[in-house]
């Protein structure tokens, strides 16, 4: 299933960071120019993975001037920032991005600057928003295990992690196929580690959230479900409020089926995740919601 869509130039550097905690790097030109309907090269004869090692994480960088920070988020809610400038190596084996404990997986990578915003998301539907500041999450080592950047209740994970700004919009779809949006600045800013507000009042039927990330006004959704079924749909112009009101990513019935998001021509708050292709076009793509 393709979990990673965005367009790069051939002198940018790719990097690759996987379920593991290891970040692997390749330019663009050395990936294998193919068609729109071929299947490929398998990613192992490009980069010296470890076994059993997925990739969680695909970031376009021009250079390792373009953040100050690389900000990582494991599954069990730990999160760290250090400097992007630590990760620029030669090493064809990959080196460590972040010392994972035990049965904890990397869930969302960020280029950040110290004054933005971070919005955590969990896959039962709360949110955490807090500053990136040195004094709220000061930089550390790449060889760190991070600290704790959202508390969970029960079985609960994270799900995602994204820069934020006071515009744009909070876009969630569950695993049964229903979206909403909600203003980025109805997330108040609090402090890092709580259990956090709700972002959204998730029925049983709807499942839990499969994916998450911000929007602008003017961007549409491309949503891809199972069974090759895909659905544009332009969102209601007033958004709501926190928690409330959904609307069906298929025009049919709702999909029983999961799929998570992956925005294919993020907004200026997303820059960390991919580049800007053809203007006011996001992408929801299939794949497994991970548990």
């Amino acid at each position: 299933m393709v979990e990673h869509f965005f367009v790069t130039t051939t002198h940018h550097w790719l990097l690759f960071l996987t379920n593991k905690g290891r970040v692997y790097r390749a330019k663009a030109y050395e990936l294998q120019e193919a068609g729109r309907d071929a299947k490929g090269q398998h990613v192992a004869n490009l980069l010296a993975m470890q076994p059993d090692e997925e990739i969680s994480q695909v970031l376009d960088i021009r250079d390792y001037e373009v953040a100050q920070y690389l900000v990582l988020a494991t599954r069990d809610g730990l999160i760290k920032k250090t400097a992007l400038t630590e990760y620029d190596t030669n090493r064809t084996g990959g080196i460590i991005a972040i010392n994972l404990r035990e049965e904890d997986e990397l869930v969302s990578a960020l280029l950040v600057d110290e004054h933005d915003d971070l919005l955590l998301v969990s896959r039962h539907g709360m949110s955490l928003r807090f500053t990136a500041s040195n004094d709220s999450l000061r930089p550390m080592g790449r060889s760190t295990s991070g600290v704790k950047g959202m508390t969970f209740r029960g079985d609960d994970s994270l799900l995602s992690a994204s820069v934020v700004g006071e515009e744009g919009y909070v876009f969630v779809v569950t695993e049964g196929g229903y979206a909403k949006r909600t203003a980025a600045d109805q997330y108040r800013v609090q402090n890092r580690g709580g259990l956090g507000i709700k972002v959204a009042k998730l029925a049983e039927s709807r499942g839990d959230l499969a994916g998450a990330m911000i929007v602008t006004e003017d961007d549409e959704v491309l949503v891809v479900l199972s069974g090759a079924r895909s659905s544009v749909r332009p969102w209601p112009r007033s958004p709501p409020r926190v928690a409330t009101r959904w609307v069906s990513c298929s025009r049919d019935s709702p999909p029983t089926t999961r799929s998570s998001p992956w925005p294919a021509t993020p907004s200026a708050t997303s820059r960390s995740q991919t580049t800007r292709t053809s203007p006011n076009r996001k992408m929801l793509l299939q794949t497994e919601a991970r548990r």
